[in-house]
């Protein structure tokens, strides 16, 4: 992983470093930036069909509200550089004082985590390249980290990065990485780190290839010792069928985990399996399916630290149906299905709002694990 993290470092460097060949021109002046986040989120799970196999029954109801405001400056006509400090406040719905003890969660407790970055932007006729520093919104990632990298609700409560991210965009292609750096070493803290990245070039018409990627540093903390390597990658290949509807395209991928233990084991896990996706949408009413068929992608779940603590869903973010099994004494080894069927609603409101109403079913094995009622909404506004 460190070797990994000096080559991002290097990464970032040869996108900066370009900057100081352009033309000396006299610097402008500072000018104010602000952006305006709010997100409501209202997930119901009913998920008593699997027998809380892979997460628990719950109602997510929540709002975030994300102020940003800082100052740019621009660098002759191809490079601007911004600065940008805000809060995110977060109120969970019906979450109140019931004693002295909490009755912090009427005010100080809503505000979450500080958000402070430096971007840089090199537009350039036909490349456009963004580099940010700093603890900044997880929004800036454009590329579709789906379920097996993080789930619904881990993307929900974990909306930041804290590192560096990196993103290449060309007319036919977008190229991503971002180091997440979350967990610093303590006593009752892990040191954890994220590197993720996703890619995808239009190849020929109506044809994409790309992949998604994250590896994951799931180390010691100063109590307790033990190191996991956790990384998934997942190569895809996509197809847009020219069509009346709004959108109409097959995705089939290849999911790859490699995972370590290096406390019980020396050798490294190899769950994985192909995953076929299907989309079709029109008149803003779409079905997505999409169907894996391998082992089980998360063979340490029920594994536990030197602290008795299972490893669950601090080592894993992604969805838990990923388990694959609804038995919990089936070897991960063995392959198996998963299917998740999500039909929503997502109408064009206006350029600053999104809406979208869904409801998702969930398969085990072919047979029904539960399901979601969704209604998420965003509201960005901003320069």
């Amino acid at each position: 992983m460190n070797k990994t993290i000096l080559f991002l470092l290097a990464s970032a460097l040869a996108l900066i470093l370009p900057v100081s060949l352009l033309s000396q021109e006299k610097e402008g002046k500072l000018r104010p930036v602000y952006t305006i986040n709010l997100y409501y989120n209202l997930d119901n799970r009913e998920i008593s069909p699997s027998g809380q196999r892979f997460t628990n029954s719950m109602i997510i109801n929540a709002a975030q509200l994300t102020p940003l405001v800082g100052v740019e400056v621009s660098q002759g006509k191809e490079v601007t550089h911004r600065v940008m400090a805000g809060i995110d406040i977060v109120k969970n719905m019906g979450e109140r004082p019931t004693s002295d003890k909490d009755a912090k969660l009427n005010n100080t407790a809503l505000f979450q985590e500080i958000l402070m970055y430096y971007e840089l932007v090199r537009d350039t006729p036909g490349t456009k390249v963004t580099f940010d520093a700093g603890v900044f919104p997880r929004g800036i990632a454009k590329g579709e980290y789906t379920q097996p990298f993080w789930s619904d609700s881990v993307y929900w409560m974990s909306n930041n990065f804290a590192g560096l991210f990196a993103k290449l965009d060309k007319p036919k292609s977008h190229y991503e990485i971002g180091l997440d750096w979350y967990g610093m070493k303590a006593r009752e803290r892990r040191e954890e780190f994220r590197i993720v990245s996703s890619g995808v070039s239009n190849v020929a018409k109506d044809i994409f290839v790309g992949w998604r990627f994250y590896g994951h540093h799931y180390a010691n903390s100063t109590a307790i010792s033990g190191v996991v390597d956790d990384i998934l990658g997942e190569p895809f290949i996509k197809k847009e069928i020219p069509s009346t509807m709004q959108q109409l395209y097959a995705e089939l991928s290849w999911l790859q985990g490699l995972q370590r233990d290096r406390r019980v084991n020396k050798g490294f896990l190899t769950p994985g399996g192909p995953q076929l996706e299907l989309m079709a949408g029109k008149w803003n009413v779409f079905i997505r399916n999409r169907l894996y068929w391998g082992s089980g992608l998360m063979p340490l779940y029920d594994s536990v630290d030197d602290a008795g603590v299972k490893y669950g869903s601090n080592l894993y973010w992604g969805s838990p149906f990923y388990m694959v099994h609804r038995d919990r004494n089936e070897s991960w080894k063995h392959w198996g299905t998963y299917d998740r069927l999500e039909i929503f609603w997502s109408p064009k409101i206006s350029k600053y709002l999104d809406l979208k109403v869904s409801t998702v079913f969930h398969f085990n094995e072919w047979e029904f694990s539960g399901w979601q009622q969704k209604l998420t909404l965003a509201f960005i506004f901003g320069n």
